[in-house]
């Protein structure tokens, strides 16, 4: 089943730079409410403009055509750019405020048009041709063509449909100095979509911290130690088994036996976030080692060394012989 942020790419390994590199990457943005269409944008193209084009609508037939036909692997969510979920401290500390101002205006202009109902509309129906002339036709508005809500609205769907996706510098100038926390009792948490106190979201998962992101690695180096091949499934199974989990001793008759629930959400990481660091952590080319085993990855992926020529025996005694002759 597909569903709303997954990942549908290609990649192959470049042997010359020795590494995974994408061919194709497209994201599904978003799923219809009956569940038969999907949008689904080109983040190769989306992460390069100012102006990613408005996704592609397919059923489900040809979604599922589109995957075979070009090679598509699935089953994994696409990462966004981390800095999507910046809170507005961090980004006014280093020094965005101009950005933050022209982000807010770009919201309010298409707040009304990002209600459920209505983006359903402009992706599989008759669009939203009415609505944004009647924007324009509003006394004091400053956009006065549809090309610029189309493009805002765009940009909010292609880009997880949160309000900093309407920030108009490049992903990869800002967050890079953002302050993590240490520990989850650090006063400095990372939001994400559902606002500084969450009260706009339907998951009440905390923010990532440092001792995450060493717990994560920690895992995943155990597991490459015990030899296993790649399931990013069950090593997230394992994080929480080793870092989410509270001892609740019970009662049963005349004897105590423990019981291992996991933490309440607010005190979890999303899996969602676990994977993004996961990735951040392991290259592509890693995670291949890992699903396919060591030797299988040397001898089908591996960059190999010398020419075309090397280990055909006698070809330059020949050359030699010929040349005497």
């Amino acid at each position: 089943m597909r569903y709303e942020g997954e990942h549908l790419y290609r990649d192959e390994l470049d042997h010359q730079r020795e590494q995974v590199i994408l061919r194709m990457s497209f994201r599904i943005c978003h799923i219809s409410q009956c569940r038969e269409f999907y949008a689904v944008a080109d983040m190769l193209q989306a992460m390069k403009v100012a102006n990613p084009p408005k996704p592609k609508v397919f059923n489900k037939a040809q979604l599922t055509e589109f995957i075979k036909k070009h090679g598509l692997k699935t089953g994994q969510a696409y990462d966004l750019p981390e800095t999507l979920s910046t809170s507005d401290t961090a980004l006014l500390k280093q020094g965005y405020k101009g950005w933050l101002a022209k982000r807010d205006d770009k919201f309010r202009k298409i707040a009304s048009l990002t209600a459920p109902h209505l983006l359903e509309q402009y992706l599989y129906g008759k669009g939203l041709g009415a609505e944004i002339a009647a924007l324009i036709a509003t006394p004091g508005s400053t956009w006065k063509s549809k090309g610029a809500y189309h493009n805002a609205l765009n940009r909010f769907i292609v880009f997880g449909m949160v309000p900093n996706a309407l920030v108009s510098f490049k992903w990869s100038e800002i967050g890079k100095n953002y302050p993590v926390a240490d520990t989850p009792d650090d006063p400095i948490i990372k939001r994400g979509r559902g606002g500084k106190h969450n009260q706009n979201s339907l998951s009440d998962f905390r923010g990532i911290t440092a001792r995450d992101k060493k717990n994560i690695e920690d895992v995943v180096k155990q597991w490459i130690r015990e030899g296993k091949k790649l399931s990013r499934r069950k090593i997230f199974d394992r994080y929480q088994d080793t870092f989410e989990v509270s001892t609740v001793v019970r009662q049963v008759g005349q004897h105590e036996i423990l019981y291992h629930d996991l933490l309440p959400p607010e005190k979890r990481i999303s899996p969602r976030m676990f994977y993004y660091h996961f990735n951040r952590i392991f290259s592509r080319a890693d995670q291949l080692k890992m699903e396919e085993g060591s030797f299988k990855f040397e001898k089908d992926h591996a960059a190999r060394q010398g020419t075309a020529l090397d280990g055909i025996i006698f070809l330059k005694m020949t050359v030699l012989f010929n040349s005497l002759a």
